[in-house]
């Protein structure tokens, strides 16, 4: 996960608004437990993607599961 994690952020300082980068980044610093991080880029990957497809679904789902983590206090 962490060489994942590396390559993702390699290329958003390339291309800052690379929605898959964006998108996979998340999903790798949720796994890595990294809640904030995570929420971060996938709230970027959907201002910029705006998917309205099962990346962005699954994005919205990540993203609520992260609210409630903050919420409980997880």
């Amino acid at each position: 996960l962490e060489g994942a994690r590396e390559s993702y952020r390699r290329v958003l300082e390339l291309e800052p608004d690379n929605a898959v980068a964006l998108y996979n980044l998340g999903l790798v610093e949720f796994d890595l437990r990294r809640f904030d991080s995570s929420y971060d880029y996938l709230d970027r990957f959907l201002k910029v993607h705006q998917d309205e497809g099962d990346m962005g679904q699954r994005a919205r789902t990540y993203l609520e599961e992260i609210r409630l983590k903050r919420k409980s206090g997880s």
